[in-house]
């Protein structure tokens, strides 16, 4: 049978992951081992960062840096929610329940004949 992580510990994860992401760049910036201008060249980055200079052309520098991180944050999370209605609406799922079955209602190979409940439509 598949095993999955839950659904709350996938979100977990992915929010981990943008945290720790973010705030390494945070980090770093802080730290002068990169500038905004030696991470420019990573396309969401250097989007981010020529969005941000069109609309606040005179910010300071470490604005600028704040912008860019919240801004990161915030696409991740944008892409996270997009990908996530995305792979939902292809895979139609119709509760928890049905991951165990077919449409049909008859088991995945290897479920020892499982059948989909009377109170579950397919």
């Amino acid at each position: 049978m598949w095993t999955y992580a839950s659904a709350e510990a996938q979100v977990a994860a992915l929010s981990d992951d943008i945290a720790y992401d973010a705030h390494d760049i945070d980090d770093g910036l802080r730290a002068d081992l990169f500038t905004l201008e030696d991470i420019a060249e990573v396309p969401l980055i250097g989007n981010i960062l020529s969005q941000i200079d069109a609309q606040h052309p005179s910010i300071e520098a470490a604005r600028r840096a704040h912008e860019v991180v919240r801004a990161l944050i915030t696409r991740m999370i944008e892409d996270v929610i997009g990908e996530t209605g995305r792979r939902a609406a292809m895979l139609k799922p119709c509760s928890a329940a049905c991951g165990l079955f077919t449409r049909d209602g008859k088991g995945r190979p290897g479920d020892q004949g499982l059948s989909l409940p009377a109170h579950v439509s397919s």
